[in-house]
């Protein structure tokens, strides 16, 4: 039988177990009720489902479905069909393909495939509405280059739009969602440095 994480998990009984078994985790309403849940995948078979939550308490699981852990990868959560239900985006780790698992009322009702992308060279950054049309679009940086752009999705596709280059080696997207458009980045040199000087001084105060 497929794992399913357990609620005395998320209060810490079996946190260290859980983070074991379970590791990709995101944030999406996937019922509709206007309350964000809680997306789960099994890195043991590869189970993917949310909690359902309702006034800050689980109140039901939705599995959906199981992937191929070494064959596709849950790259990013977002309404790619306008519906005002979370979908579940995914891409190929062999071909590059990418698309998404269109949720309604916690289950799969389709599959919208949206294009191919080199697994190594592209990697999405995240997913917000960039364009004010109704629907999530997709976050692009390009690890070669520090392009970075946004799949504009809308019915039957989508327009690429570029927004310029960052180094990857030197910045990190720390959030791609709805901020007028625009995304929180963090220079990681300046936070290795500050992570060195707290961990340096917490060795003085042992």
């Amino acid at each position: 039988m497929a794992h399913r994480p357990r609620r005395d998990d998320w209060l810490g009984r079996h946190g260290r177990s859980l983070a074991v078994r379970v590791e990709d985790r995101r944030i999406g309403d996937f019922n509709g009720d206007n309350t964000s849940d809680i997306l789960w995948q099994s890195q043991t078979d590869g189970l993917v489902g949310a909690w359902l939550i309702n006034r800050g308490a689980m109140t039901g699981w939705a599995g959906m479905g199981a992937v191929s852990l070494s064959a596709w990868k849950l790259i990013g959560v977002g309404d790619f069909n306008g519906d005002n239900t979370s979908d579940v985006l995914w891409q190929s780790q062999t071909d590059g393909l990418v698309g998404a698992w269109l949720i309604n009322s916690g289950a799969i009702s389709g599959w919208a495939g949206l294009g191919v992308v080199s697994p190594t060279e592209w990697k999405v950054v995240g997913a917000g509405d960039y364009n004010a049309n109704g629907t999530s679009d997709v976050l692009w940086h390009n690890q070669t280059t520090g392009l970075i752009g946004a799949w504009l999705v809308q019915t039957g596709g989508f327009t690429w739009a570029g927004l310029g280059a960052v180094d990857p080696t030197t910045w990190q997207v720390l959030g791609g969602a709805d901020f007028d458009t625009t995304n929180l980045w963090a220079d990681q040199v300046a936070a290795d440095l500050m992570t060195s000087i707290l961990e340096a001084g917490a060795r003085k105060t042992v």
